[in-house]
């Protein structure tokens, strides 16, 4: 079943090469043009739906705001990560596939960077990833973690995130959470081992040299210590000499004279 509309266009006929009175004008020619609304077109129509559905089903969510994120909402998946947990017969062995152990961090935590749970899976053994996640179920029935601004508690996969990075060397770090290569990372942690080094020696050589200053202040105050100690002992051996007199008799010594004036 279809309908039908007639749509009039202009048809350009071949203009001649001279001028002429008796010419007409174009004529208009019709164009049929069906537009079928039968079931056939229905259903192609859903097919194509369904599959812009499942390309925008593929697409990475877009990351959201950590104010986008109510309490409610923390809590809902918190309960819901604690409930999957319990389903003990869902979680694979410690001998199992990388892949089947990625795809249980998946659905369990609910996490959609699966590229870094990937990355810590060609790094670490599925036994330390089972240590951290056991710690992530035990963290989360005690109350969570908080955000690093405080504002709310961490998702669950934020909070196994958080214990990964804890139990991380710097090397790992790099590769795991910052999705750096091997050489890059090894080239970063050189990078950064080098800087750390020209600052503590640059620290020690500070320290020598403040020490030193003050060995100098030391010496320089004993020194004035001795210049002074040494002028006060020859004031006293004047005051001691005793000067005589045009006839021959003792004067009484500056000290002396000054106590009788």
């Amino acid at each position: 079943m279809g309908f039908e509309i007639v749509v009039l266009e202009n048809e350009q006929p071949q203009m001649p090469l001279q001028p002429s009175d008796s010419m007409e004008p174009p004529s208009r020619k019709r164009k049929r043009v069906i537009y079928d609304v039968s079931e056939n077109n229905s259903e192609n129509e859903e097919e194509s739906l369904n599959v812009v559905d499942a390309f925008a089903s593929k697409t990475e969510p877009t990351k959201r705001h950590e104010f986008d994120i109510t309490f409610e909402e923390v809590i809902e998946q918190s309960s819901a990560f604690l409930n999957r947990a319990k389903q003990r017969n869902m979680r694979p062995s410690k001998e199992a596939k990388k892949r089947e152990i990625l795809d249980y961090l998946t659905w369990l935590l609910n996490e959609s960077n699966s590229e870094l749970l990937e990355r810590m899976l060609e790094l670490k053994t599925p036994g330390f990833v089972f240590f951290v996640l056991d710690k992530t179920i035990k963290t989360e029935k005690d109350g969570g973690i908080l955000t690093n601004t405080g504002i709310r508690r961490r998702l669950p996969g934020g909070v196994f995130i958080s214990i990964l990075k804890s139990h991380l060397s710097q090397f790992e770090r790099l590769v795991i959470l910052d999705g750096k290569t091997q050489i890059q990372a090894k080239n970063l942690c050189s990078k950064r081992t080098d800087k750390k080094n020209r600052k503590r020696a640059a620290k020690q050589k500070l320290n020598r040299d403040a020490s030193s200053i003050v060995q100098t202040e030391c010496k320089a105050d004993e020194v004035t210590a001795e210049i002074v100690e040494a002028v006060m002992k020859v004031d006293e051996d004047l005051n001691e000499v005793q000067i005589d007199d045009s006839n021959g008799n003792p004067l009484l010594s500056l000290e002396a004279q000054v106590d009788t004036m």
